[in-house]
């Protein structure tokens, strides 16, 4: 997973080393590597315009694209002013050699103009400003905490992990990256969950000759030529994300095309959660046959797709209930169903409900409909006031809204088959009267009353597997 988003790491070495130094008009060239494989390459250019600079960036890698292992690629152009921070800015990004999405940015005044290939938006901005790219393929941001290019040294880069691989295509936020917005820029993605990573960075001559993470794994290093068709027209030797994703994604042994038209599904699982975790392995629609001890998980997932449509639902609104597990009803640091707006607005959406499931099914549609998926992984109640947030921001957001109106909800993480990879996901269960029992909603993918066997639910609440240990999920049989 950081070796997905360590691709965008390179703009701002660029970035910054120009900040700091006067550097006559050059391009310069490096050769990514993993281990002893040639992974891909990264090149940039900058030259003088009327005002200011012209950067130029491309990055070409062996890596998860689309779904497929494959080929992948970033040409980003920036226009800076002298101080380097952005006037125009412009990205295609591809997929093998099919353009996938545009992006420019223009700045007119406060606002900058954002067109995602045709759609725009006018989104106020505040000067000084650094427009912060998240458009890799695993949705990550990345921002350079300190760097010194004119000397061997040591920087940190903050990144965000996203859920489910989609990333808001920009983000525009206060501050350069040198000044004095670098500090808020970095407790805003820790805030959110965000990591930190240190590099090592060598140079020679002024020049950022090699950088790498402290540990095995991802090498940058600097060439004075470049041949990029040996990259492009050479078939990728492995998918690196199987090798770099074990936390987040696990490769899936078989394509089950749409997984909406599957109903029956059957999983050999082997997995390690981390410590702490409660399993969940047992569902309305999944069951489990094996052992579970020390968050080790092995044995036989049968799923099958789950249609609700709100049969013998309880009564709304609720009288008096008994918890059908602790702390369903109650509200969390994250999960904020005591909070005025969210309570306030959950009524307004429950009010002319006479059972659980329309309650359910109006906020969760909400949920879905409303609040933008991101990778922003925060509380119920931030992912509210800024209407976007990871799964896990959107499920906490929807497990607070039912449980301020009295149904029973609980978060459930596990995985989601998208493509060829299972991915960690998060989604709801919400308690729908004793007879139906816990029935599942996923606010971020829509499936709300039909629940698709593309999910295995494996722990309650947030959780990810335990690091160096055998993960494997492998599809037996599907129907």
């Amino acid at each position: 997973m950081k070796f997905a988003g360590i691709i965008i790491v390179c703009l701002f070495l660029a970035v910054s080393a120009f900040s700091q130094m006067d550097f006559p008009p050059e391009e310069n060239h490096y050769i990514l590597h993993w281990g002893e494989q040639r992974a891909g390459y990264f090149t940039y250019s900058l030259r003088p315009l009327a005002g200011g600079w012209q950067m130029s960036a491309e990055t070409f890698m062996n890596i998860l694209a689309g779904g497929r292992p494959g080929m992948v690629r970033f040409v980003s152009n920036w226009e800076l002013g002298h101080d380097m921070s952005p006037i125009e800015y412009r990205m295609e990004m591809f997929s093998g050699y099919e353009l996938k999405q545009t992006i420019e940015v223009v700045l007119e005044g406060d606002t900058a103009v954002v067109t995602i290939d045709s759609a725009r938006r006018a989104v106020p901005v505040a000067k000084p400003l650094f427009i912060i790219d998240t458009s890799t393929p695993e949705g990550w941001v990345l921002l350079a905490k300190s760097i010194d290019p004119s000397r061997d040294s040591s920087f940190v880069v903050t990144g965000l992990q996203a859920q489910l691989g989609r990333a808001a295509p920009l983000t525009i936020v206060p501050g350069h990256i040198e000044g004095e917005g670098a500090g808020e820029m970095r407790k805003f993605f820790a805030d959110l969950g965000g990591i930190e990573a240190e590099f090592f960075m060598r140079t020679r001559n002024k020049r950022i000759v090699h950088w790498s993470p402290k540990g095995p794994g991802f090498t940058a290093v600097w060439t004075a030529e470049l041949d990029k068709a040996e990259f492009i027209e050479a078939q990728p030797e492995a998918d690196l994300m199987a090798k770099t994703g074990a936390k987040t994604h696990i490769p899936a042994n078989a394509q089950i095309g749409n997984p909406a038209a599957v109903g029956k599904l059957e999983l050999e699982i082997e997995l390690t959660i981390a410590e702490g975790l409660s399993p969940h392995l047992s569902t309305a629609n999944q069951s489990f046959k094996g052992d579970v001890e020390g968050g080790r998980i092995s044995g036989t997932a049968k799923l099958e797709r789950m249609d609700y449509s709100g049969g013998r639902a309880e009564t709304f609104p609720p009288g008096p209930i008994a918890e059908p597990e602790q702390g369903t009803l109650s509200p969390t640091a994250m999960i904020q169903s005591d909070n005025e707006r969210i309570a306030g607005l959950s009524a307004q959406l429950a009010e002319d409900c006479e059972d659980f499931w329309c309650a359910i099914t109006n906020i969760a549609r909400f949920a879905f409909d409303s609040i933008e998926t991101t990778t922003r992984t925060s509380s119920a109640m931030i992912a509210l006031d800024s209407r976007n947030g990871s799964a896990l921001a959107k499920s906490r957001l929807a497990a607070a809204m039912l449980r301020s109106v009295g149904i029973p909800a609980r978060v459930v993480g596990g995985f989601y088959l998208e493509h060829n990879y299972w991915i960690r996901h998060h989604w709801v269960e919400a308690w729908a009267g004793r007879r139906p029992g816990w029935i599942p909603i996923d606010v971020t993918t829509g499936e709300i009353g039909m629940f698709t066997v593309a999910h295995v639910a494996l722990w309650l609440g947030e959780g990810e597997l335990a690091p160096s240990a055998k993960q494997e999920i492998t599809i037996n049989s599907w129907d």
